[in-house]
């Protein structure tokens, strides 16, 4: 009901920032030296020279939240507080820094050079942070990093996204802050991760990483792609029915004891592990979330992780389709291979440094050796099998659906999934079902939904539904669950029209208000309310947070024909709230000549803290000869209510001193009200006093 209601009533001076964007692997700069580099931050920093990126606010020291709106995209902010705090989960030579307390994360001591392929850098260092959690599932993450930069240093930020928080998508190397990383537009994930890599070209100097902001899109769970395989890494030991894409690929034995791998490790003798020439399946130190499974011509294979860069090069990753550059070449060619037989960019690699062997592959002494039964240095062409393609994991199982807290007009449906899904309610009479609740997007394992338009009762079927991350649809077994009988309170009856009478029936659960507009007046300009008639719950009656059911029908004729809410100019009737600070909210059917002219709406009309309300949804839809159910819950300060099963909406109403009226009115002298309140019953703890009991 709500979406069909209609309403009437100075650039930085530092160079860093610029930098961002700019390829310097190459280039010859100024040395700062150690306390050259510290005096030029620090006066940054104090001076307010230092401005982070303008597309987004400095995020607050230490916060880590996940802030989402149905007009934002889903937030995360990290400051370098987090860091320190631990909260990373791999880092290789970087550390804390915190000049003018204001906590960074910069290069540390060990000088590490990254692969020759990436750059003449002289010191390398990179961390990674925590798996973060989205509330909805997402394509898209759009970073935006403050650093500062200064010459002869850099900093890329990677991000890559996962499904189920084990099985990741390839990294995405951003090297310009500001920049979106976009996955498989066809899928859905749910979890992020990003990770920052730092250089520099002189021992001494470094780039200082502040904080970072994430921002998500929300990806839709309907008309996702289902495919054979996805990217998502396979259980490499097990034989797949979609089986990852294997080529055929120069080996070279890796050696290097004694070195450090792109990920911190150092080589031991007879290591197992292998280089590609992409940061994008560069795993974390310790990490196989990236593995290829070798088999050499004599038969033998072997599994091993990714825990180095190159050979060669450092962007080609040649398996994955696309590929991010050498677009030119096919895909499960390295360009290495190209360079070395057919002079492919002159017989260089991307740097422009020539290329010595056609290799697209380093293997780890042991692997290359050992399990492969290699000999020597060169190992010819091997088939290579890139396990991160694999198969979709069994759909979410749901465990424990009940309904609990069942009253004559709610009523509470939870359950749990084994991995974390979407979900809502279908409910009915019969196991046709007919009513929804509205989609929670949030992917979450343990759920539950709260039924507010049930009649009292009433037997109700019901499943619940869910989704996960690949557009499986899980679905329950049919359940059920009976509503309470209604209770009724007794209702004082007015007239304050003397041509509108007023009729309660014995058990309190219907109103009957009828009759002729008698009061030469109109309802718009009449402070006295002289055009209105009802029946009231008693003072003190009604608590603070309770829920009332009833049906608006109109009068008919001894054959139940000719049934109308009324004739003439206008008329309405509807349920109204009143609090003892003299708020009021009504909510009911309307005929008005300049909001409904030719038959009935629905209308919400009142004044809530000084603030009027004028609210009526399209003009004559509604048939006057039929009936119509109206659900109401208020509590929390607010009134949630439900009209005919339809759409839910709400409105803030402080519910103390609470009084409800049944009300006909005419607009016009002679216009004719013929409303009836039906079934009308109280729920949820409404009611405190003067209950009536047969």
């Amino acid at each position: 009901m709500s979406n069909s209601i209609i309403e009437r009533s100075s650039k930085t001076s530092s160079k860093s920032l610029a930098k961002n964007s700019l390829n310097i692997a190459h280039l010859k700069k100024p040395r700062l030296t150690i306390a050259a580099a510290l005096i030029g931050l620090i006066l940054e920093l104090l001076t307010g020279l230092f401005n982070p990126s303008a597309a987004w606010a400095a995020p607050i020291p230490g916060d880590t939240r996940n802030n989402t709106s149905p007009t934002s995209g889903q937030i995360i902010n990290q400051s370098a507080s987090f860091y320190r705090a631990g909260l990373i989960s791999s880092n290789l030579n970087t550390s804390s820094y915190a000049p003018a307390g204001i906590p960074m994360v910069r290069l540390g001591s060990e000088q590490i050079q990254p692969p020759a392929w990436s750059g003449d850098w002289a010191n390398f260092g990179m961390f990674s942070s925590e798996i973060l959690r989205l509330n909805e599932p997402f394509t898209r993450l759009k970073a935006d990093w403050q650093v500062v930069q200064p010459e002869g240093t850099r900093l890329e930020i990677d991000l890559r996204a996962s499904q189920d928080g084990q099985n990741w998508t390839l990294w995405e190397v951003l090297d310009e802050n500001g920049t979106t990383a976009s996955f498989d537009p066809s899928r859905a994930y749910l979890y992020a991760q990003y990770r920052v890599r730092m250089f520099s070209d002189t021992a001494e100097a470094t780039p200082y990483f502040q904080g970072i902001k994430l921002e998500a899109n929300r990806r839709d769970l309907n008309n996702l792609s289902r495919p054979g395989a996805l990217n998502m890494m396979a259980n490499a030991d097990k034989a797949s029915d979609n089986p990852p894409p294997t080529y055929k690929v120069y080996a070279t034995r890796e050696g290097l004891v004694g070195y450090t791998t792109a990920n911190g490790h150092k080589i031991q003798p007879n290591d197992r592990f292998v280089s590609l020439p992409s940061w994008t399946v560069l795993n974390d130190k310790g990490k196989s979330d990236y593995q290829v499974r070798i088999t050499a011509p004599n038969g033998k294979s072997a599994v091993a992780p990714v825990w180095d860069t190159g050979p060669w090069n450092f962007k080609d990753n040649y398996w994955h389709n696309p590929r991010s550059q050498f677009k030119d070449i096919a895909v499960g060619v390295p360009q290495a291979e190209k360079a070395f037989f057919g002079k492919h960019n002159g017989g260089k690699n991307e740097s422009g440094k020539p290329i010595y062997n056609p290799s697209g592959i380093d293997i780890g002494d042991g692997t290359f050796w050992q399990d492969l039964g290699l000999k020597g240095d060169f190992g010819g062409q091997v088939d290579v099998s890139f396990i991160w393609e694999g198969s979709v994991p069994d759909p979410a199982t749901i465990s424990e659906a009940k309904a609990s807290d069942v009253s004559s007009g709610t009523a509470s449906i939870s359950w749990k999934t084994s991995q974390p899904t979407s979900g809502w309610v279908e409910y009915g009479f019969d196991t046709n079902y007919g009513f929804n609740s509205p989609l929670d997007n949030t992917m979450t394992t343990s759920r539950s939904v709260f039924l507010q338009d049930l009649v009292p009762n009433k037997t109700y079927n019901y499943r619940v539904h869910g989704k996960d991350v690949y557009g499986t649809e899980t679905i329950s077994d049919n359940l059920t669950f009976t509503t309470a009988s209604a209770v009724v309170t007794k209702l004082s009856g007015w007239q304050k029209d003397k041509g509108v009478g007023v009729n309660i029936s014995s058990k309190f659960d219907a109103v009957t208000i009828a009759g002729g507009r008698a009061n030469n007046s109109l309802w718009n300009d009449n402070p006295k309310f002289d055009f209105i008639s009802g029946a009231s719950t008693l003072p003190d009656s009604v608590s603070a947070s309770g829920g009332l059911d009833l049906d608006f029908a109109p009068t008919c004729d001894e054959k139940n024909q000719n049934c109308a809410y009324g004739f003439g100019s206008g008329y309405k009737g509807y349920v109204q709230f009143t609090n003892k600070a003299g708020d009021s909210l009504s909510i009911g059917i309307i005929h008005d000549l300049a909001i409904s002219p030719g038959d009935i709406t629905f209308m919400v009309e009142g004044n809530v803290g000084g603030q009027a309300i004028f609210r009526y949804a399209p003009a004559d839809s509604l048939d006057p000869t039929r009936a119509y159910h109206l659900h109401m819950v208020w509590k929390d300060g607010q009134i949630y209510l439900t009209f005919d099963f339809n759409g839910r909406s709400q409105y803030a109403f402080n519910a103390e001193g609470l009084t409800i009226s049944f009300v006909g009115a005419g607009r016009a002298k002679d216009d004719i009200v013929a409303f009836n309140f039906r079934n009308i019953g109280f729920s949820f703890g409404a009611v405190e006093r003067h209950i009536v009991t047969e």
